[in-house]
């Protein structure tokens, strides 16, 4: 996926492909777009206690969908 704009524009972030835990992609993901916790549960369509709990290391086993929400996110930003 490439973003928006010039052709010359960076490549999108893979959030499925990234090895990193749920928790330190989520972590990075907040930090690329300068959102709050709350800004992030909007986005991802969870209660800020669910993303909270994420954050903390408590998420299911299987985030594949989270992590394919979060890189339709940015592909539509």
């Amino acid at each position: 996926l490439r973003g928006h704009g010039s052709k010359d524009a960076a490549p999108m972030h893979d959030w499925e492909a990234d090895p990193r835990s749920y928790d330190e992609c989520l972590c990075d993901w907040r930090g690329r777009h300068g959102w709050t916790w709350q800004q992030v549960a909007d986005e991802l369509r969870e209660p800020l206690a669910t993303i909270q709990m994420h954050v903390k290391g408590r998420y299911p086993a299987d985030t594949r969908q989270r992590r394919r929400l979060m890189t339709l996110v940015d592909a539509a930003a």
